[in-house]
């Protein structure tokens, strides 16, 4: 635990939308055992967002720290929690933030992909944090272990399931037969997809979260603008699920001729014993239709 230190410590919230109000949420409510973690009191100073009546249903955050002046959120604060997505805006405050002397917590995996290594530059040169353990992966402790675990190992390959969308869609394509339209639909439905999935289907989340491994893990300057990405995604789920489809079909054929020649074995063999010979054929092809 850190030394004790009764000043607190100012978190700046950039984004008070749906992940940003109940980020603030966790820092208010819990800010007694994170003050006990850390050993420093831990408080919020600052939220800024677009339109602060938004922010008037969520009791939990206190009105008179809301503005839309996100500059001087991010650099008036310690730690500043940027949530507002995309790459332009988001860039320019989180390396206001990190000149301003602040360490930096995100999730922006678009922005990483993009401007990484000039942020990672940054932050190394004002010697402060930059975390983003939530861009890949979201709670799989992954990234820290790439950045700190295995710092001294050579990564030679990196495997994985890194959409969790594109997953779910080839996994009900190929296991149920299902039209790539129809499984997209599904996924929206249940919170799988975006209600705009382009990111997801034509492979740019994958690519994004490509460049933040591969900078990490093979200690390289890797952007999403010098990868090749294969937009037609839609077009490769499908191929995908009917090359498994047949592979299934081809498979489960080829067990059945298995069984069913085993089946005779055993049933002449049951037949020699206990069944006449003018009931034989008709007992293997019971015993065949019950097994198959």
């Amino acid at each position: 635990m850190a030394r004790n230190n009764e000043t607190p410590i100012r978190v700046g919230l950039l984004g008070a939308g749906t992940v940003g109000s109940q980020t603030a949420r966790l820092i208010v409510e819990q800010k007694d055992e994170l003050s006990a973690r850390i050993g420093r009191p831990v408080e919020l100073t600052g939220v800024a967002c677009l339109d602060p009546k938004e922010t008037e249903k969520f009791p939990w955050i206190d009105q008179s720290i809301v503005t839309t002046d996100t500059l001087s959120v991010a650099t008036n604060s310690d730690i500043v929690i940027e949530l507002i997505g995309g790459t332009t805006v988001a860039r320019k405050f989180v390396l206001a933030a990190i000149e301003s002397g602040a360490s930096v917590v995100t999730a922006n995996k678009a922005l990483l992909a993009k401007y990484g290594p000039e942020i990672y530059a940054a932050a190394e040169a004002k010697g402060v944090d930059i975390y983003f353990e939530a861009s890949v992966g979201g709670a799989i402790p992954f990234l820290k272990p790439l950045r700190e675990s295995l710092v001294g190992d050579k990564v030679t390959s990196m495997l994985g399931i890194v959409n969790g969308t594109t997953n779910y869609i080839l996994d009900e394509m190929t296991t149920k037969g299902l039209d790539f339209d129809d499984v997209l639909k599904d996924a929206q439905a249940k919170g799988y997809a975006e209600a705009d999935p382009t990111g997801d289907i034509e492979g740019y989340d994958a690519a994004n979260k490509a460049a933040i491994m591969a900078t990490l893990g093979f200690h390289t300057s890797m952007i999403e603008s010098s990868m090749i990405i294969n937009d037609r995604m839609p077009e490769y789920f499908a191929q995908r699920a009917m090359g498994a489809l047949n592979e299934r079909k081809k498979a489960m054929n080829e067990l059945k001729d298995e069984v069913a020649s085993l089946s005779v074995m055993i049933a002449s063999k049951v037949v020699e014993r206990d069944v006449k010979e003018a009931d034989h054929e008709r007992f293997i092809e019971e015993f065949i239709d019950k097994v198959g």
